[in-house]
């Protein structure tokens, strides 16, 4: 997502500078969807099918037992409707059933349940409910600044070049800096010096057959941090992020002037590190396993929060203060933050260490690359 802070950045001085040549408030719109035309085409015959042939016989299978489950039905149940109501009850919460991998689950010998996972999906959603934020920021510079939609873009492509800049270059800087070295290559005994480099018995190729009796020296992969120390790292940072999120809103509630606002809200760009933090931690925490059902979930949540819950939430909030104290909204925004923060705090990283085949199939999905992917 960093490179598409790149279009956010410029798209906003793009509109300000159509608007201030053409003097018409409707010229962004008209290249919007002249824009949004050119792109279908490519999204009907150049983008590749997303799914893979295995997941969409997965999801026709369970089309298909549905459908089952539906002629199966007792005749004297659906008959008196009472099947017809269950199955349009359940089919307005079916868009939830993903969020069923977050539950506590329980941890074997100990008796007591590992509540991780669900704390990091809380505080990416709380996270996530802020999208609908932006909205009412423009609103409040507006009525308290009277900004214009030209001082309103060149303001949301300050935001959009440091978030992109952060996403893109500061943030793989910091990560390549904090994270866990590889262990040591093991090298192999030393040889004896008497002994010739390349004998009638050696090859020099180490993956060639010894000697009879002898096994033969297979090719080794480089080794790759430990998914623990991977771990560790994404919750250091997930937790800094957060902490400069509640440091910007409570700049921005405490500003006085349009400065202090636009640096408030152009400093919250540096906290875009808990997003793919929080997602790496989570793959963590999950060992690694059915990553697509997890990722799946965690879209779930997350759309839950910016469209449903943070629009209910801050929308009644900004109504019912906005004649009053037009700054409540982001003294929310810093306590939900803090709210996050603290669920962060109550992480524990489980001591001890996966098995060796989930360990390392873990420590390849979460190498640095995937850390600094937004």
């Amino acid at each position: 997502m960093g490179t598409l802070f790149i279009g956010i950045a410029f798209g906003p001085t793009l509109g300000s500078i159509l608007i201030k040549f053409t003097q018409n408030l409707l010229t962004p719109f008209y290249v919007s969807v002249t824009v949004y035309m050119l792109m279908i085409p490519l999204y009907l015959l150049a983008l590749p099918e997303s799914l893979i042939l295995v997941a969409r016989a997965s999801l026709t299978r369970k089309q298909h037992e549905l459908r089952e489950e539906h002629a199966e039905a007792p005749q004297q149940a659906r008959a008196s409707g009472r099947w017809h109501a269950r199955q349009r009850f359940l089919a307005l919460f079916r868009f939830l059933s993903p969020l069923a991998i977050f539950l506590p689950r329980m941890i074997d010998g100990t008796g007591r349940r590992d509540w991780n996972l669900l704390l990091v999906v809380i505080s990416n959603g709380i996270l996530f409910s802020h999208f609908c934020l932006i909205a009412y920021k423009t609103q409040y510079a507006i009525a308290v600044f009277g900004w214009h939609s030209e001082e309103l873009g060149y303001w949301l492509s300050a935001g959009g070049i440091t978030r992109a800049l952060h996403n893109i270059v500061i943030l793989p800087i910091i990560i390549k800096f904090l994270k866990p070295g590889t262990p040591a290559v093991a090298l192999p005994p030393q040889q004896n010096e008497m002994e010739p480099l390349i004998s009638r018995n050696t090859s020099p190729e180490p993956w060639a057959e010894a000697e009879e009796g002898t096994p033969a020296a297979t090719p080794t992969h480089p080794p790759t941090p430990s998914s623990y120390a991977i771990a560790r790292t994404d919750l250091m940072i997930a937790r800094v992020s957060l902490l400069i999120d509640i440091a910007s809103y409570t700049m921005v509630a405490m500003s006085g002037g349009p400065v202090l606002f636009f640096v408030g809200t152009v400093a919250m760009s540096f906290g875009g590190g808990f997003g793919p933090a929080a997602s790496s931690l989570a793959l963590h925490l999950s060992n690694g396993q059915e990553s697509g059902k997890l990722f799946g979930a965690i879209a779930v949540a997350n759309t839950i929060g910016s469209s449903l819950v943070g629009p209910a939430i801050f929308g009644m909030i900004y109504i019912n203060t906005v004649g009053t104290f037009p700054k409540a909204i982001f003294v929310a925004a810093a306590a939900s933050v803090a709210v996050a923060f603290g669920a962060m705090l109550l992480i524990r990283l489980p001591q001890e260490p996966l098995s060796k085949d989930v360990e390392d199939r873990v420590g390849d999905e979460l190498q640095p690359q995937t850390l600094g992917a937004i």
